[in-house]
């Protein structure tokens, strides 16, 4: 009975541990986080090579863009590298992860001319203008030509693209990788939300929005309004609670060797030397510091070393306008999900224009619009 209950034991013991390795990221993190780091430079070079695009090619009247969105799921990536290798290291999946990039964005530049009407003012067979008996300008069509390099990015979501790369016990092993992140998650969820649907910018390379140049991210911005409460992910004592230019209102505990940070806050309620237990509240989220935008930055090191926080951060369950838990990092928002009644007014007033084309430079209902013009125009009229 005693042998019977051993075995038992035993096999119910290496049951859980395949089912834990299973679940887990084998590679080391230095490795997970330098394979997604090459795909954020890629997708970087990507971005200013469409920025240079009027640079690099001059002389046409216009430029005509249709751009899909550059970014990619990092929990994608590595889950679907993890199924396909097992363990691997950054420099053997490098070439890999190039084919993926070369599948995933397609960037085409097509030399196009368009002949177009406008009206211009008629003249005599000298020359002179021409005036009706009111002494206002007679007006006839002109037809002109205008060049234009018509600019495409096409993308290919890189959850479809893995899917068909994978055979049945890789995509069932991918599948579980998408359901426990890896199971890297070593401290808690700094915010009482499902704060991957509010990821603003991502870990790794990218181009500054207030300053246009290239910097490496060393945090996730996770975009929520001001006020929102902020939690101490792990156990420690707080190192600094303080001011500064970039980070603004900043928190930083340590422990072990491990420190997190979290900044651009509006409110800091711990102060340095202070010991704080997993879950305290240490402040609010904020507008502080170089931030364009209320948003949580967090950072996590070990022994002074960056790694990407989205991989050991967990995730809370709440939400912050009724969405449903569980989606993947960058979903859509419902309007109607929104029960705020000055967010209520700013849609109502983005709806009247749907259908509207885009006109490059365009800023009001008269013109059409283009991104930036719609945004303001939208927000400038909702009260």
């Amino acid at each position: 009975m005693i042998m019977v209950s051993v075995s038992s034991c035993g096999a119910m013991f290496a049951d859980t541990q395949s089912t834990i390795l299973a679940a887990s990221y084998l590679s080391k993190p230095k490795e997970i986080d330098a394979a997604d780091l090459q795909f954020t430079r890629l997708e970087l070079d990507l971005q200013n090579e469409i920025d240079r695009v009027e640079t690099d090619y001059p002389g046409y009247d216009e430029y005509s863009y249709n751009l899909g969105a550059i970014g990619h799921n990092p929990f994608t990536l590595i889950g679907y590298l993890s199924a396909v290798h097992t363990e691997f290291t950054a420099s053997e999946v490098e070439s890999e992860i190039q084919v993926l990039f070369d599948e995933m964005y397609t960037l085409t530049l097509t030399p196009d001319t368009e002949t177009r009407t406008r009206q211009v003012q008629s003249t005599d067979a000298e020359g002179n203008p021409l005036y009706d008996e009111n002494g206002d300008a007679v007006m006839e069509d002109e037809e002109y030509e205008v060049s234009i390099l018509r600019v495409t990015l096409t993308v290919i979501p890189l959850e479809s693209l893995v899917s068909g790369k994978m055979d049945t016990e890789q995509a069932e092993i991918f599948a579980m990788y998408r359901e426990t992140n890896g199971l890297l998650q070593e401290f808690a969820s700094p915010l009482n939300l499902y704060w991957y649907y509010y990821v603003s910018s991502y870990y790794g390379y990218r181009k500054n929005l207030a300053t246009g140049n290239e910097e490496f991210h060393r945090g996730v911005d996770i975009a929520v309004p001001t006020g929102t409460t902020v939690y101490a992910a792990h156990d420690g004592t707080v190192t600094a609670a303080a001011y500064d230019s970039h980070y603004g209102n900043y928190v930083a505990i340590e422990i072990d060797g491990y420190t997190t940070k979290y900044a651009h806050m509006d409110s800091i309620s711990v102060s340095a030397g202070q010991e704080v237990e997993k879950g305290a509240v240490i402040g609010t989220t904020g507008n502080t510091g170089s931030s364009t935008g209320s948003h949580l930055h967090i950072e996590c090191l070990y022994d002074g070393e960056y790694y990407n926080p989205l991989f050991y951060f967990d995730v809370g369950e709440g939400t912050l306008y009724g969405e449903t838990p569980g989606g993947l990092p960058g979903n859509a928002i419902p309007p109607d999900a929104y029960d705020d009644a000055s967010v209520q007014a700013l849609m109502e007033e983005a709806a009247k224009y749907l259908g509207f084309p885009y006109v490059w430079g365009g800023s009001s209902p008269s013109t059409s619009f283009d991104c930036s013009g719609f945004v303001c125009w939208v927000f400038t009229n909702s009260g």
